[in-house]
């Protein structure tokens, strides 16, 4: 009886072991599988992390070509350190490489080429992924067009404030519009109305005060929230409203901004300078400043002016734009880096696209106080500006606030909407598109 109850201790001992065996050798393979499951996984997300990044890396060669193209247009140096192809100046390659720091090997780079002419960029990647002998890319293909804004799509367009006051109206016409002007010229008998005034402030109480005797042929239109106050015998014959939302871009210089000439200093009524332009021609100079005299700027093409200092034009000075002969072109481009008193500017040319006056973040003071015409546009969104001269103003005016308290008319060359200024290009994708990758 003693020994049957041993072997049956025996066989159960057995079983015992038996079970815990088939147990442990269970849970090996399913850690076994659990492991293997985890090692795909990981392997996987390695996978899908190089992937995405692999896209990541060549819309950064994109996003380089497209910093060279706003370069190109605010004229710094542009595609340096790009290789051209061929005899093609238009075709323009990068390659980019970063290496581990420690071992030199390949972490990820891209090449690119554009197409400046048409504004297509194609670039492709290669990333290195952790566990994976081979480099893993994308490639993509991305067409741009160029979107130029204009600040100009109303008389005076403001930050802050705008006061319209005087007996002083505002209006419009179109310098390119026969039907809407006279040999380019303002003429009353068409007078246009769409010589608004807006602000982008939102002040409930302080965005645009229109008082006074005032005439406004537009609309007022102040920004979300924006309070309008109008009172006195001012006469609106447009709409009011409110919720402008204009983008107000701070000005890039598109020029050299070391000084290249002596400053211009002109005291007697006897003296004169004169500026001869054929062509392109850039100056920079520290200041302007007349209390008499003359500063004529003559010839066709293009002069681009960068002032240092204030410019200021006072007294019985004029500073006087004279194209020659009279049917060539001659544009002005003004770019003040401090404050800017007009009190006699005369455009000859005739037409407010001819004469540009850009203020810096350092032009914090516009004034035009003269009784000749200006014929012009500025751009100060900074500046403090105030008209309160007895000439009219003919084009267009953004500035930080807006004073018009003068006796000349405001007429809006509603031509100036179409004018495109170099530091307000943008660039639209207008195509984007993946191939397959090269390698």
């Amino acid at each position: 009886m003693l020994q049957r109850n041993c072997n049956a201790s025996v066989a159960c001992r057995g079983q015992v072991l038996m079970g815990a065996i088939v147990l442990v050798f269970s849970a090996s393979l399913i850690a076994a599988g659990t492991v293997a499951y985890v090692m795909h996984e990981h392997r996987m997300s390695k996978h899908s992390a190089g992937w995405v990044e692999s896209l990541h890396v060549a819309e950064a060669g994109v996003e380089d070509a497209i910093n060279e193209f706003y370069k190109e247009a605010s004229s710094e140096p542009a595609w340096e350190g790009w290789l051209e192809a061929g005899t093609n100046d238009a075709i323009k390659t990068l390659d980019y490489t970063d290496l581990d720091p420690d071992d030199s090997e390949v972490l990820r780079q891209y090449a690119v080429t554009v197409n400046t002419d048409t504004y297509q960029i194609a670039s492709s990647s290669k990333v290195a992924v952790a566990r994976f002998t081979n480099l893993m890319g994308r490639a993509v293909s991305i067409v741009l067009e160029p979107d130029y804004s204009s600040p100009f799509e109303a008389a005076l367009l403001a930050k802050s404030y705008v006061k319209h006051a005087g007996n002083a109206s505002v209006d419009s016409f179109d310098s390119t519009d026969p039907m809407k002007s006279t040999n380019g010229q303002f003429d009353a008998l068409k007078r246009q109305t769409n010589g608004d005034i807006v602000t982008i402030c939102t002040d409930p109480d302080s965005a645009v005060f229109a008082t006074g005797s005032g005439i406004l042929y537009g609309d007022i239109v102040a920004g979300i929230g924006g309070g309008v106050n109008i009172s006195g015998n001012y006469t609106n014959l447009g709409a009011v409203g409110d919720g402008a939302d204009v983008d107000i871009s701070d000005v890039i210089v598109p020029m050299s901004t070391a000084l290249t000439d002596p400053p211009v200093k002109i005291a007697s009524a006897k003296s004169s300078q004169t500026i001869l332009v054929n062509g392109e021609k850039d100056m920079a100079v520290s200041y302007v400043r007349m209390t008499g005299g003359t500063l004529t700027v003559q010839g066709s093409g293009r002069l681009r002016l960068y002032v240092e200092g204030d410019m200021s034009i006072s007294g019985s000075a004029s500073m006087i734009i004279s194209n020659s002969p009279p049917s060539a072109d001659l544009e002005i481009e003004i770019y003040a880096n401090g404050d800017v008193l007009l009190n006699s500017f005369v455009n000859e040319t005739g037409y407010a696209k001819n004469i540009g006056i850009f203020g810096t973040d350092m032009c914090t003071d516009v004034k035009y106080t003269g009784n000749s015409v200006f014929t012009g546009y500025m751009y100060t969104p900074h500046a403090s500006y105030e008209f309160s001269g007895q000439g009219d103003f003919n084009g267009a005016v953004v500035a930080n606030t807006i004073d018009v308290t003068g006796t000349g008319d405001f007429h809006y060359d509603e031509s100036l909407g179409n004018l495109m200024l170099p530091f307000l290009l943008g660039y639209r994708i207008i195509s984007w598109e993946e191939l397959p990758a090269p390698f």
